[in-house]
């Protein structure tokens, strides 16, 4: 990440400004530019439009390092991570109204630069994702008569990949993100062998993914999986990586009937590793405090410890803002009705003894926990997913130390997951709308796949035909098994007419037909 960014450091050389520089060059960034004034880096970041900028909050001059920062980040949305001294308590408040993507406290070591640059610059890579992406959900909405070919292109400038498969399990939609991810495309391959045929595995990346446990073959079941952690490897992706899964299923109008599934997913190998590498690190927060302070204040997801006895020993200002609330010293039995924590079903209080963090303290890992949050100081409440981890302490006695939980606010993410699903359903019953039209018009309409199945015929063609109320479309009804029963001769009423001669076969052939005359 670091060895793709344009880097622009704003700072006097006396304060470290060319001591960064060469950190920046240390870790191979691709280009690093230092300017000594606010002024001048607010000329060179309109003219180099920067990947990130450093800036000092202590400069001097016509433009103060704080005002370097307000116009960098407002006027060209560049990333801003504010380097600051001792005692800059009023320059830290005053650099809050520039939302900077962190701070770092003078003087601090390579690896926290590191750090806090790659978590700058995927906190901004994510934010333009989600800002991208609510942009083309309201697309999809603009135009009424074209919302089939709007939603196609939603979904293809989509980051997240979709996959649609009707009840059968016949696989119906790629967009292409999902060919990106996956590696390859839509296949007519059954549920059973989805596994083996795109490389799906359990977090393990050794077990395959059993095909009960495919989240859209739980979706098309009427389940609904809540973003679930898969390992994908095939030829196309032979390092393999990690997606994070949801599915829901699709319902027939307002009724309880599942007419087909639908799974949304994206790429989370780089959150994997800085999952990682951050629940590694908080288990050697004794030797690290300082720096880890300064990495989970920069993150967006919600970071909390807490002992074996239930105190909590750290929340970062994410976890605040997320929850609406800072940690308080209620008893662990308690911490549901102090929190406001839910089932998603926004109504049931989630039992205190089964949260994330409570069943850390107790030895467990847990992942992917879906629960509502609302409070007083959140009345409007948030969907948040929740990783939990041990703390280890004696490893040969298997003794543990605490929990911690991870968790991210993915309320967007839900509301994203309800347009999708309305749309589908407005297109079912645009669907749904076509079939009463046919079935309504005096003509017959009869349809045929290219291997002669019938797949659809309206009640006016039966009638003309002399089928009756008899089903006959579907894969099971071939045209050359009717053509005797129904009786179709030429228009001299005597000679016959072969399968190849039918206007429907032809048709089927490629070969259009005007008004034939036939005898019935």
């Amino acid at each position: 990440m670091i060895a793709d960014a344009k880097i622009l450091v704003i700072g006097e050389s006396d304060s470290g400004a060319v001591s960064i520089e060469k950190a920046l060059q240390d870790l191979e960034c691709a280009e690093c530019i230092t300017e000594s004034s606010g002024e001048q880096g607010v000329q060179k970041a309109a003219k180099v439009r920067p990947d990130l900028a450093l800036i000092e909050l202590g400069l001097k001059g016509t433009v103060s390092g704080v005002e370097a920062a307000a116009k960098i980040r407002g006027q060209f949305g560049v990333p801003v991570i504010c380097l600051v001294g001792e005692d800059t308590e009023e320059l830290l408040r005053a650099a809050q109204a520039t939302h900077p993507f962190g701070y770092m406290v003078e003087p601090f070591s390579a690896l926290q630069l590191r750090l806090n640059i790659e978590t700058a610059l995927s906190m901004h890579g994510r934010e333009g994702h989600r800002l991208k992406g609510e942009r083309q959900m309201d697309l999809a909405g603009a135009d009424n008569a074209s919302r089939y070919e709007v939603m196609k292109t939603v979904f293809d400038n989509m980051d997240e990949g979709v996959i649609v498969a009707d009840v059968t399990g016949r696989l119906l939609f790629f967009n292409s993100a999902a060919e990106s991810i996956v590696g390859m495309g839509l296949t007519q391959t059954p549920p059973s062998d989805w596994a083996a045929t795109y490389g799906l595995y359990m977090p393990d990346g050794k077990t395959l993914l059993p095909a009960e446990e495919n989240p859209l073959a739980r979706a098309i079941k009427g389940d609904s999986v809540n973003e679930m952690e898969v390992y994908l490897r095939n030829d196309q992706i032979p390092d393999g990586i990690y997606v994070k899964t949801s599915a829901r299923p699709i319902l027939n109008g307002g009724t309880s009937e599942v007419i087909a599934g639908v799974a949304v997913f994206s790429d989370i190998s780089k959150h994997k590793e800085l999952e990682i590498q951050l629940l590694e690190n908080i288990d050697e927060s004794g030797k690290q405090s300082r720096l880890m302070q300064t990495v989970f204040d920069s993150v967006s997801d919600g970071v909390v410890v807490a002992s074996p006895e239930g105190e909590i020993l750290f929340a970062n200002s994410a976890a605040a803002k997320i929850v609406g609330m800072e940690a308080t010293d209620s008893p662990p039995d308690q911490w549901s009705e102090t929190y406001g924590t839910y089932y998603p079903d926004k109504k049931t209080l989630f039992p205190s003894s089964e949260l994330p963090l409570a069943r850390a303290m107790r030895g467990e890992d847990v992942n992917d926990v879906e629960l509502y949050i609302r409070n007083p100081e959140t009345p409007q409440g948030v969907y948040i997913s929740v990783n939990a981890r041990q703390l280890n302490g004696d490893s040969e006695t298997g003794e543990v130390n605490g929990g911690v939980i991870v968790f991210r606010d993915i309320t967007k993410l839900k509301e994203t997951e309800n347009k999708l699903k309305n749309t589908i359903r407005e297109l079912q019953g645009q669907t749904f709308l076509m079939q009463t039209v046919f079935d309504s018009i005096g003509d017959g309409v009869i349809v045929a796949d290219e291997d002669g199945d019938f797949l659809f015929v309206n009640d006016s063609a039966k009638e003309i035909v002399g089928m009756g109320k008899r089903q006959v479309d579907g894969p099971a009804s071939r045209i050359n098994e009717h053509v005797q029963e129904f009786g179709l001769f030429h228009s001299d009423r005597r000679t016959q007419f072969s399968d190849d001669e039918l206007p429907l076969m032809r048709a089927v052939r490629g070969e259009p037909t005007d008004q034939v005359d036939m005898f019935i």
